[in-house]
């Protein structure tokens, strides 16, 4: 008969559960060859970098609010379609049938 060795290796395993619990701010990273490993994220809005983000974010809307202030309305946009409609005789004179 043949004699057959079987090794094993206890492998640390999370169970989703305690993936879910993960502190704020850790992720798990699993690359492709690498072992899995818990990562401290940090993030781009923190601190002063975060602070000059937020104040350009700021500046831009506000440009943006000036600029929709000043856009054509709706109601300017239907009135000039309608307008080109009849000039290419798309759409008929008013009170004129076809």
């Amino acid at each position: 008969m043949a004699c057959r060795t079987i090794s094993g290796e206890d492998i640390a395993i999370l169970r989703p559960e305690e993936i879910r619990r993960l502190q704020e701010r850790r992720a798990l990273v699993i690359a492709e060859n690498g072992k899995p490993i818990i990562a401290r994220l940090s993030r781009c809005i923190d601190g002063r970098k975060g602070a000059e983000l937020f104040a350009g974010q700021a500046g831009l809307r506000a440009q943006l609010a000036d600029r929709h202030s000043a856009a054509i309305t709706a109601e300017t946009w239907a009135a000039a379609a309608l307008f080109e409609t009849r000039r290419r005789g798309i759409a008929a004179d008013p009170g004129t049938y076809r």
